[in-house]
Parts: C-alpha cells; structure tokens; sequence
C-alpha cells in the first residue's frame, strides 16, 4: 500500500496562469524550488515542502497519505510529507537530499524539471508570479 502511496504522493492536477518572466531567471527560480522541494521532503521538513506546494498540490498530498496509511488521524500538509519521508527508502533519501536537476522545461506559466533517479518529471506553475511544485513522485 505504501508503494502505491508513492506512485500517488504529490500527483497533482491543473496548472495555474500566472505572470511572465526572464526566462534565465526564471530557470534559476525553478531550479531552486525544485531542490529546496526533494530536500524538504526527504528531511521530513512539511513547512518547507508544503510551502513549495500549490494548494491543489497541498490537498492531493494530504489525501493521497489518508488514503494509503492506516489511521492517520488529523493529516495536514506537513504532517504527511512527514509520513512519507518516514516511509521513503534510504537510497531514494539519500538522492533527494543531493538533488540533481538534469532539465528544466518552461514553457509559458508551467514549468517540467527532471530529477536523476525520477521516473516522471516534476511539474510547476506560475502563480502569482512565484513558481511552485503542481506535480512529483519524488516520494516514489
């Protein structure tokens, strides 16, 4: 069950509109989410994960880790990137502490980045002129 609860951790839906920018800074934007994202996670650090999240991102997280534990009480957003990095593999850990961004995709206000050792890439939007995680398995 917790395997599934990978596939599904921060599988997000929609990408919002939002403002345009400098595309170089916006790679340096998105590059740094992105990491500051994987480390959170990883650590177990659900204010800081859970701030790179959309709210969309926010509330799929929470019940993707309802669905998947047994009784886990009162979830909020930190408390189940909490759960997942409890439950994470030490090798997976271990990679998102160190992560490395192989490509960044921009395209208008939504945003692909691909992480070594992540299957699907991690998905961003643009909202309110601020980049944030839409979509990831980096828990998986």
């Amino acid at each position: 069950m917790r395997r599934a609860l990978s596939l599904l951790a921060i599988g997000c839906a929609g990408l919002a509109a939002g403002c345009g920018g400098d595309a170089d800074s916006d790679e340096e934007e998105i590059r740094r989410v992105v990491r500051d994202f994987a480390t959170a996670v990883a650590a177990g650090n659900g204010e800081r994960a859970c701030r790179q999240l959309t709210g969309t991102g926010q509330r799929e997280l929470v019940e993707a880790v309802t669905a998947a534990f047994p009784d886990p009480g009162d979830v909020g957003c930190e408390e189940a990137v909490g759960e997942l990095s409890n439950d994470m593999a030490p090798e997976r850990k271990t990679a998102l502490l160190n992560p490395k961004v192989r490509d960044v995709e921009i395209v208008s206000d939504s945003a692909e980045v691909r992480l070594a050792g992540l299957g699907r890439p991690v998905r961003l939007s643009r909202e309110d002129g601020n980049w944030q995680v839409a979509g990831s398995d980096v828990a998986g």
